[in-house]
């Protein structure tokens, strides 16, 4: 027989109220700004008529300086 499985995580916080926020589905970061990279990548092909490649080479320069930004401020801060 296997051991039932619980879906609850640890808690983070003593305070509830950032327990309940550190706590999200992983869809709603794309819900929530999903929408405005789509408008400002829009704003910036159409209203600055800004070249697709440049645009294209710019999003994969955040995505990632963001993804190294965030691996070093868990790695030499949250767990020094």
């Amino acid at each position: 027989m296997q051991p039932e499985k619980q879906h609850q995580s640890i808690r983070l916080f003593e305070n509830d109220l950032l327990e309940r926020l550190s706590h999200v589905h992983p869809i709603t970061p794309l819900l929530m700004w999903g929408p405005i990279a789509g408008w400002l990548i829009w704003r910036s092909l159409v209203v600055y008529q800004l070249p697709v490649l440049p645009v294209l080479a710019i999003g994969i320069a955040g995505v990632f300086t963001w993804s190294l930004s965030e691996y070093c401020l868990h790695r030499f801060l949250f767990h020094f």
